[in-house]
């Protein structure tokens, strides 16, 4: 035994040695635990504050757990949809925030209903049931409620009902994983929002898996955001040597320097919606004034911009102002951002250009008010729409 330790201390450097003995010595028991909780319920701002610990954190000695909830928003996956997702017309119009995160997975809506729990650390101790057995752990040491966790590592509630979806990142040397905890939330709004108004969509992004959902406080009214946070943060802290629970303002730039450039990033167009995967719409709109209008709408969009219009008129006024006035369209509408306000603002402009060439006239205009309604609601800027 003797010559075999001497043998390896031969063939292994001082320094190298060294630095293994450390690392071995190292366990999990001299970790750092630290809880941060958010005083924020702005969705950029707090998951501006999680990519920044994700960027700074030295995870070899330390593991953190960050704490938020939220205003109302929806949150996707880095590779999903949100006109699939969500009703985004209506999240614009009521000040719904839309954010797209840095991690996988499908799409959630908070409110302060409802906790979110991110676990930071070093890409080693990666464990997504482990998290969640913590959780699961903490809440029944306070409360007797029979949750469990799938195969999905969701949080079920009796076994039928979802209070938990999970996603994660890997990076490298690090990881996260973050998971929403329903104990209050506004389920009705969470299922009309969560609800695409959009018709026609062919697209390949990651759909979510739409399942029941409840409330923890439904079925345990003394559940609430300060009892989960407590229990939560004193069972992740438990036994450690170095522990520490503090309360943080996302963006203090003492604390967290340069975090104002993850929130640019999150709150920018071109991330929420230009990070979109391609996909296209076709829609077949048939007036209800004359039957002989018949009207295919078809459009790619990519990056959030719409490209190919193609109007298809299948039975009238196939004549050549017609024609001029569906080449003016499409060449109006190219690279528009589909937002409402750009959309409509293109619109008007093509309708006055189709002034100008005098293809409005007193015997087309209801039929071009037609199409342009018809565009519109292809994009569902509104549903409703006139008939010639």
């Amino acid at each position: 035994m003797g010559m075999l330790r001497r043998s390896w201390q031969i063939l292994m450097p001082k320094y190298r040695l060294g630095n293994m003995m450390y690392r071995l010595c190292s366990s999990k028991a001299h970790r750092s635990h630290r809880v941060i909780i958010s005083s924020s319920t702005n969705i950029y701002e707090n998951l501006a504050l999680e990519d920044w610990l994700f960027e700074n954190t030295d995870f070899q000695n330390e593991s953190v757990l960050l704490l938020w909830r939220n205003k109302p928003c929806v949150v996707f996956g880095r590779h999903q949809n949100p006109w699939v997702e969500c009703n985004v017309p209506y999240c614009e119009k009521h000040e719904v925030d839309l954010v797209r995160r840095k991690s996988g997975g499908g799409t959630v809506y908070h409110d302060e209903g409802n906790l979110n729990c991110s676990f930071l650390m070093e890409s080693s101790l990666y464990n997504r049931r482990r998290n969640l057995q913590l959780v699961v752990d903490a809440i029944k040491s306070q409360w007797n409620i029979p949750i469990a966790i799938n195969n999905r590592d969701d949080l079920m509630f009796q076994d039928n009902y979802k209070i938990s979806g999970t996603a994660s990142k890997l990076g490298g040397k690090k990881t996260y994983h973050h998971f929403t905890l329903l104990y209050n939330v506004d389920k009705q709004r969470l299922k009309s929002i969560l609800n695409s108004n959009l018709e026609g969509i062919s697209s390949k992004a990651t759909a979510s898996l739409k399942m029941s959902v409840t409330n923890l406080a439904d079925h345990f009214p003394d559940v609430d955001y300060t009892s989960l946070v407590d229990v939560i943060s004193e069972h992740f802290v438990h036994n450690n040597q170095t522990k520490r629970i503090q309360s943080v303002n996302p963006l203090d730039e003492n604390l967290f320097d340069g975090v104002e450039k993850h929130l640019a990033e999150l709150k920018s167009w071109e991330w929420i919606f230009g990070k979109t995967p391609p996909f296209s719409i076709e829609r077949t709109f048939y007036s209800k004034r004359n039957n002989m209008n018949v009207l295919n709408v078809n459009v790619d969009v990519t990056k959030g911009r719409i490209h190919n219009l193609k109007l298809e008129e299948l039975n009238i006024l196939n004549n050549t102002k017609v024609g001029r006035s569906f080449l003016t369209l499409r060449i109006g509408l190219e690279e528009t951002k589909l937002c409402p306000n750009e959309v409509r603002k293109n619109l008007s402009d093509v309708k006055m250009e189709w002034i100008a060439q005098q293809v409005y006239t007193v015997q087309t205009h209801e039929y071009l008010d037609w199409v342009l309604q018809c565009v519109m609601e292809t994009f569902a800027i509104f549903s409703e729409r006139r008939e010639p």
